[in-house]
């Protein structure tokens, strides 16, 4: 038996002879999943907003304890600005869809996921992950998330920045507007 193996089996083991029970997880598909983003453009501090028109995917694994692992990955090659010309030139001159079609969030880690998903709230969490955007992996530490419970099963809705130098991502800029380095990201699914 190898090192490894042990180190690995380890906590498992002890989970099980402390609790007598195997640690359970929740396996969250994600459906009706919708991102939308927006930033400011200067020098009129014009608001610009967009949306992706392909669904983000993905699913999740959510333990006992409350750690996730999985992801959730965004086709870019669809997002929609509401200007035809601005989306071809955001796709191709800046994100590089043609390199790089999908952003990636991993590496996920909420407070409080354990009562969010037993009870629900309005009130905001905070969690931390990683992006995956332009081949470029850079944390997320300031997003926030809430659960709501209902008839028809659970939506969470997320909210994180992104700062585009982080990811390699030249500020994008069309006729005579230049966007700032913050992206405001809103993530909404059910499960």
């Amino acid at each position: 038996m190898s090192l490894t193996f042990i180190r690995r089996a380890l906590p498992i083991v002890a989970a099980f002879l402390v609790t007598g029970t195997a640690i359970a997880a929740e396996t969250v598909e994600i459906k009706d999943c919708k991102v939308t983003f927006s930033t400011l453009g200067r020098p009129v501090l014009v608001k610009i907003e967009g949306k992706s028109e392909i669904p983000c995917k993905g699913s999740l694994e959510i333990s006992d304890d409350g750690k996730v692992s999985g992801k959730l990955s965004m086709e870019l090659t669809k997002i929609d600005t509401g200007i035809g010309l601005r989306n071809k030139h955001l796709r191709e001159n800046y994100l590089q869809t043609d390199q790089f079609p999908v952003a990636e969030l991993n590496q996920i880690s909420p407070e409080n996921l354990k009562t969010q998903l037993d009870q629900g709230s309005n009130e905001r969490q905070k969690f931390a992950a990683k992006l995956k955007l332009h081949g470029v992996e850079a944390p997320i530490t300031a997003g926030t998330y809430t659960i709501q419970r209902g008839s028809k099963g659970r939506t969470l809705s997320a909210s994180f920045r992104v700062d585009l130098p982080d990811h390699g991502v030249q500020r994008p800029s069309f006729m005579g507007v230049e966007v700032v380095d913050a992206v405001e990201i809103d993530v909404k699914f059910k499960f």
